[in-house]
Formats: structure tokens, C-alpha cells, sequence
């Protein structure tokens, strides 16, 4: 799964019906580029298992770089880190959705806290200043970037990307 996918940018308030589908998915894996390059460090990587069609991940490998709010993706079972449990050996994750199965020893890719919101924001961006004119407009409001721009985005979007050097 990539970090944002077509459905899940159609939910956000930036989309508009004048942006087509073929144009969002070619973009998508610029976003995704671009996101990691910000950030300066791939998305984080667990092992863990699903010992029941709950919501809780056990036996994680390695919990130490799991927040609440983060986004646990796997194609078995996918959502936010709603509770952390880190006082045993491995810990335990409470995710907002429940999986379909029990299964061990599952890879899980973790995203930051509204990475995806982020996302959407940056790929918006990207359709809407496709000629890099680095300005826009919604309704009677316009809005000039100028010199404003970090990595080709505006740093009100890319400002809140947890970086690392």
C-alpha cells in the first residue's frame, strides 16, 4: 500500500471533482517521494501478530518507534494506534479496526500521524500549481507562496513532517 491512495483522497476536503482520477494516481508515488525525502527516513517497519480478529497486534518486534495516532498498514488489517501497551518485552497495539483473520508474524508499515493528511494536502498542492506558479485561489481568497516554499511545497502543508537527519 502506498501512503495515500485514490479513495482515501477523495475523503479529504481538498479534493475536487475537477481533479481526475488518472491525474491523482500518476501523482501518487511523486507524493509518496516526496514525502520520504522530506522526512529523511523510510516509514517504520513492524513485525508483530493478530492473535485474534481483534483490533490488537501482539509479539511486536521492535514498538519503540510507535506513537498513538500512527497508521498501521497491512493487507490484513489496517488502522490508527488507538492504545499502546509497552510495559512487557514486545507490547501490545490497539488499532481502530479489527482484522479478518489470526495470522503470525506479519509485516506492518507504519505512517506518521497525518501522514496521509499531509499527503493529500501535498498532492493537492501539486495538481492545483501544476505550472509552479507557487500561488492559489479558492473563492475571492488568493493565496501567494513566493519564496515560501520547502521542497517545492508550502511550508504551511510540509511543516509539521516529522524530520530526521
Amino acid at each position: 500500500m502506498s501512503l495515500l491512495t485514490l479513495t482515501e483522497y477523495k475523503t479529504f476536503p481538498c479534493y475536487n471533482a475537477t481533479q481526475t482520477d488518472a491525474i491523482i494516481t500518476a501523482l501518487l508515488p511523486e507524493i509518496e517521494a516526496n514525502f520520504l525525502e522530506i522526512r529523511g527516513k523510510d516509514f517504520y517497519r513492524i513485525e508483530a501478530d493478530i492473535t485474534d480478529t481483534s483490533a490488537i497486534l501482539t509479539n511486536i518486534d521492535n514498538i519503540t518507534g510507535i506513537h498513538r495516532g500512527d497508521y498501521i498498514f497491512n493487507s490484513n488489517v489496517e488502522g490508527s494506534v488507538v492504545d499502546l501497551d509497552i510495559s512487557g518485552i514486545t507490547g501490545t497495539i490497539t488499532l481502530s479496526n479489527s482484522a479478518t483473520s489470526t495470522l503470525e508474524d506479519l509485516d506492518f508499515v507504519v505512517y506518521p500521524s497525518g501522514a496521509k493528511r499531509i499527503a493529500a494536502y501535498m498532492l493537492n498542492y501539486q495538481i492545483e500549481n501544476y505550472a509552479g506558479a507557487g500561488e492559489e485561489s479558492i473563492g475571492s481568497h488568493s493565496m501567494d507562496y513566493g519564496n515560501d516554499l520547502l521542497h517545492g511545497y508550502p511550508r504551511t502543508i510540509i511543516g509539521t513532517v516529522r524530520r530526521y537527519i
